[in-house]
């Protein structure tokens, strides 16, 4: 069995925005944004969001069709 660790190629950034609500966006290595969540009044909600998707996209499967 081999196992292959490639580091990943999405950066998760979280910020407050102009109207005072957290925001989290996903961004790939290319520099596009992917993904960008919904307004969080508090910063650790916006944080706890962003930890779990982070950890979806760890687990997700690959597929090549």
């Amino acid at each position: 069995m081999y196992a292959i660790t490639m580091k990943s190629p999405y950066t998760i950034e979280v910020w407050r925005g102009l109207n005072e609500m957290w925001y989290f966006h996903v961004s790939h290595r290319n520099g596009k944004v992917i993904c960008t969540s919904e307004g969080y009044t508090r910063r650790n909600r916006a944080v706890l969001a962003a930890q779990k998707l982070s950890l979806n996209l760890s687990n997700a499967q690959f597929i090549i069709k």
